[in-house]
């Protein structure tokens, strides 16, 4: 496999060992999922922050069991600064067309430890807002990658993909252990409240995906598995409480307590509440004084994108992204590293 150096923060690669799956049109059959963008399955996203003491970082291999707002990345400028704080765009600060919060969250990684850079690896490209073919710049012109699918409940992520952009079943991926990651995320939740599953079935279905991340990957038999609490994204709180927190919270916490798991593998699944963080309107470094919950409400306004608000606009994306990088433990991290 081709390697691609890496300055500070971001580099994707993949391991396909599975015949039938064309790496360079990252697709099961049918036409090309992505045109003249589309980047072969090792291709790289490397960038320069300008941070650290300049020496190479080790690498962490990321993967993304995720829907529209993981598959989703495009930025056009760096975020955050060195010191961890915002980049200040004026009237763009909050930038309908950046968004996504894998590029904050890998820069405010490497900013708490440049010694580390994050890597995603996946099945396919990174994308623009409905899919489309990515066209951001920041950290690089060439999409990073993921396993995210616009569109899909956990039940489709697995067994169906989507057939009409190529992607076929993401559960070949896992069994087969097609590619090689260090740390993954269970980002889900979103199109599961979309399609009304019920939280029995969204709480089974969340176990047999963290059951398949945590077995282990090409290269790891041991990968940190982190289930995020999805970002509010409509105005109805009592149900995003109990379909993006609770019961995510329930399904980890009875899979930890599960002993006919093996104890060395429920050790090694984390939850992280972003949307906690929302409605706490907690502090971060870049945002110490955030208020996306008032008044008994989210304000959507400012969280999502004009005209659709299902999906983060710049600010809610960066924070999202911090969010979740303050939560790794950088000890855990750098024992992955490589």
């Amino acid at each position: 496999m081709r390697k691609f150096a890496l300055t500070l923060v971001l580099l994707a690669c993949s391991k396909s060992t599975r015949p039938a799956f064309d790496e360079t049109h990252d697709q099961y059959g049918g036409p090309p999922a992505q045109t003249s963008s589309s980047p072969s399955a090792d291709a790289g996203a490397p960038v320069s922050a300008g941070c650290g003491d300049g020496g190479t970082p080790r690498v962490v291999n990321v993967y993304v069991s995720g829907e529209s707002i993981e598959e989703r990345n495009h930025f056009v400028t760096q975020p955050l600064q060195c010191s961890g704080a915002l980049v200040d765009r004026g009237a763009q600060n909050n930038d309908n067309d950046e968004y996504g919060w894998m590029v904050p969250l890998a820069l405010r990684t490497s900013l708490r430890d440049p010694t580390i850079a994050l890597s995603f690896v996946g099945g396919g490209p990174w994308t623009d807002a409905e899919s489309s073919i990515y066209t951001g710049t920041y950290p690089s012109t060439t999409p990073g990658r993921t396993s995210a699918i616009a569109g899909t409940d956990i039940d489709s992520w697995l067994n169906t993909g989507s057939k009409e952009r190529g992607f076929g079943p993401r559960r070949d991926e896992l069994v087969l252990k097609q590619h090689c990651y260090d740390i993954a995320f269970a980002s889900r939740g979103g199109n599961d409240l979309n399609q009304n599953v019920t939280d029995t079935e969204y709480k089974t279905r969340l176990r047999e995906l963290i059951l398949l991340l945590v077995d282990g990957s090409s290269c790891r038999t041991d990968p940190l598995v982190y289930v995020t609490a999805h970002m509010p994204d409509r105005e109805d709180v009592s149900a995003q409480t109990q379909a993006y927190y609770q019961r995510s919270l329930d399904a980890v916490t009875a899979l930890k307590a599960d002993t006919s798991v093996a104890q060395n593998k429920r050790d090694l699944v984390r939850f992280v509440d972003v949307f906690g963080a929302f409605k706490a309107n907690r502090g971060t470094t870049s945002m110490p004084n955030p208020s996306w919950y008032k008044n008994g409400a989210f304000d959507l306004t400012t969280i999502g994108r004009e005209g659709d608000t299902l999906h983060p606009r710049r600010l809610a994306s960066i924070y999202a992204g911090e969010v979740v990088a303050d939560a790794l433990n950088l000890t855990e991290l750098q024992a992955r590293a490589k």
